[in-house]
Order: structure tokens, then sequence, then C-alpha cells
């Protein structure tokens, strides 16, 4: 429902974005699981490419789903799970993005060992304080840390489904810099 929202608020019949979904069960640390996301990507990539489009983003929206049974405290769990996502992003020339969430307590940043944070070449943070939204970098290795844009999540109607229920979804809109 978001690429239909983004495709309706920008009027693009084709999203900016090439969807390879991991099959069921994926596990980024398993070499054939890894070998099966590369090929698919490559001959999908392909097929976009001929389109004019270029490739050049994977996301693991979460890591944790990417990493089943990841023991996240762990530095050699860790430090594994980061080199796959980096083989994967040199394998398809591509810049890997991860989902990841803080633990329970905001302040400690994210869940996990610190090790993930060091190997970040950019961290971006979305902060929520009731319905105002900011997009903050909170790390960055070529760039000042701290600047931040507001955000908010602008409304979608996409219509209704076969029992008459409305379809909604949304898109960001980023505002000033903060």
């Amino acid at each position: 429902m978001r690429i239909a929202a983004l495709r309706q608020e920008h009027g693009s019949e084709t999203p900016p974005f090439l969807f390879v979904p991991a099959p069921a069960g994926f596990n980024a640390a398993a070499p054939d699981h890894m070998a099966e996301l590369i090929a698919t990507a490559r001959e999908r990539a392909g097929e976009f490419a001929a389109r004019g489009a270029p490739v050049g983003l994977v996301d693991s929206d979460t890591f944790s789903r990417a990493m089943p049974g990841l023991d996240e405290n762990s530095a050699p769990a860790m430090s594994d799970a980061i080199a796959k996502l980096a083989d994967l992003g040199r394998e398809l020339d591509a810049l890997v993005l991860i989902v990841h969430h803080t633990g329970k307590d905001v302040l400690r940043g994210l869940r996990g060992h610190s090790s993930l944070l060091a190997a970040l070449d950019v961290s971006l943070e979305v902060q929520r304080e009731g319905d105002k939204r900011t997009l903050k970098l909170s790390k960055s290795k070529n760039a000042a840390d701290g600047t931040a844009w507001g955000l908010e999540l602008k409304p979608v109607a996409l219509g209704v489904d076969e029992d008459g229920d409305e379809l909604n979804s949304c898109v960001a809109v980023f505002l000033e810099q903060t």
C-alpha cells in the first residue's frame, strides 16, 4: 500500500524502488540463503536497469528479521552479521540500509552490541513526540552529526477494498531543517 501511495502522490507508474522480497524463512547468516537472494536481486536488477533506472540500495527491514536467532548482544555474532551485510553490498554494488530499533530505553540507543553503531557509515534516527516526527542525522562519517529535519506522514486515500472498507496509507513529507 505504501507503493500505491507513492505512485498516487508522485504520479509514477513505476516506483523508484526494486523490490526483491527475501524468501520466507530467510536467514542472511545462511550462505545458501544469501546466494539465492543475490542471484534473484541481480536478475531483477537487470530488468530494472533495462528500463533506465539504476539500482543501488538494499534495505534490510528489519535487521533482526534478516538475522533470525542472532544474539544481538554478542560481539562475534554481531560482527558476523555486519560482515555478511557488507558482503551483500559489495556483491550487488549497492548501499545497504538496515532498519533497526532502539531498546526499551531510547536514550541508550540501538539494541544490541555497540559494534553495530561503530560499523555504520551513517545512522539516521526517527524520533517521535506525539504527532511531531523528526529525522535526525545521529552519526555520519562524512558530515556533521545532529542535523535534523521535520517529517510528517501525509495520509493518502487509496480507494476501497472488496468489502467496501477504505484503504489508506501515507507518504513521508519533509518539512524544515531544524
